[in-house]
């Protein structure tokens, strides 16, 4: 899940790309394809993921330090 998005490292700045759903190929060509089966699961993970990170009040620390 995820790559590590560059754009901001110089800056200090820490971030993460967290993945689309559905499966594809040839991005940016000419044959590039995309096939949206079940493609929310993703959606789904992305958003655990994130509450995971941050924590829920009440439900479960956060697994990053506050900064």
């Amino acid at each position: 899940m995820g790559q590590e998005y560059v754009g901001d490292r110089h800056l200090g700045i820490p971030s993460l790309t967290l993945g689309q759903g559905g499966k594809g190929g040839g991005a940016h060509s000419l044959n590039e394809w995309f096939d949206p089966t079940d493609a929310y699961l993703e959606s789904q993970r992305t958003y655990l993921t994130i509450l995971a990170l941050v924590g829920v009040k009440d439900v479960s620390s956060p697994l990053l330090e506050e900064r």
